[in-house]
């Protein structure tokens, strides 16, 4: 929960790990916390993946990211 919230100012476009999380293949899941409150309209809806296959750390992309890469949602 703690890299959810953070960085709140930065786009994903300024990370850098964003990137390098889609080469070789890219990343097999992706993460979206939202933020809806008491079943009101959401919030906040971010996008983190896996920044590198032998880290344990995620980065933050763009929905349009996932999309060219044909991910599927899967509600769990």
């Amino acid at each position: 929960m703690v890299w959810a919230s953070y960085p709140r100012a930065a786009s994903p476009a300024s990370h850098d790990d964003s990137m390098a999380a889609f080469a070789n293949g890219g990343p097999s899941f992706a993460i979206q916390p939202v933020r809806q409150v008491n079943y009101g309209p959401l919030e906040s809806k971010r996008y983190f993946v896996p920044a590198l296959a032998s880290s344990s750390e995620f980065a933050e992309v763009g929905e349009d990211k996932l999309i060219q890469a044909n991910f599927e949602k899967l509600n769990s």
